[in-house]
């Protein structure tokens, strides 16, 4: 929130450097927080763990003069619904839709599994410009997803939908 220089104690650590700064802005990376120790890449760090579990092993001792760099986040889906935590996530190349329901703290004892809704902006150069239709809605069975060791890959932007049980 607050770049630039800030004092820490001697036992100072990349988290609580972060913490000095204000924290994160809401376009800022957390899967990727890069430090640079006397110009040259020293550690990249990836804050979901420590938010979801609470447990951070990637956080380091920095010394005098090392570089925090927070870069803008790349991709984001918003999962929401009948989840334990709906948000906007960020996710990486390698994630898919059942690395993000675990991100969220899982699916709920009422959450209907076998219709998942996405909703998908339509890439501007895929898009007819005779139609105003920019979106397209794709329903999924995340059951059977589960049972075919499937995955659904997920588009910057996405909006998934977790219904409740009628």
């Amino acid at each position: 929130v607050s770049p630039g220089p800030h004092i820490l104690t001697t036992s100072g650590s990349a988290l609580s450097a972060l913490y000095a700064a204000g924290g994160v802005k809401y376009n800022g990376s957390l899967r990727e927080i890069i430090i640079y120790r006397n110009n040259k890449l020293l550690k990249k760090i990836d804050l979901y763990d420590y938010i979801s579990t609470g447990k951070l092993k990637d956080d380091l001792r920095l010394t005098n003069n090392d570089i925090i760099f927070v870069p803008n986040r790349k991709n984001s889906v918003e999962v929401k619904g009948e989840l334990l935590n709906s948000a906007i996530y960020e996710f990486l190349e390698n994630e898919d839709l059942t690395t993000l329901v675990e991100y969220s703290g899982g699916i709920l004892p009422t959450t209907q599994i076998n219709k998942v809704n996405i909703q998908r902006i339509i890439p501007a150069n895929e898009r007819d410009s005779s139609s105003i239709i920019d979106r397209k809605l794709i329903t999924i069975n995340y059951q059977k997803l589960l049972n075919d060791n499937k995955k659904i890959e997920l588009k910057d932007g996405d909006q998934v939908t977790f219904f409740r049980i009628l």
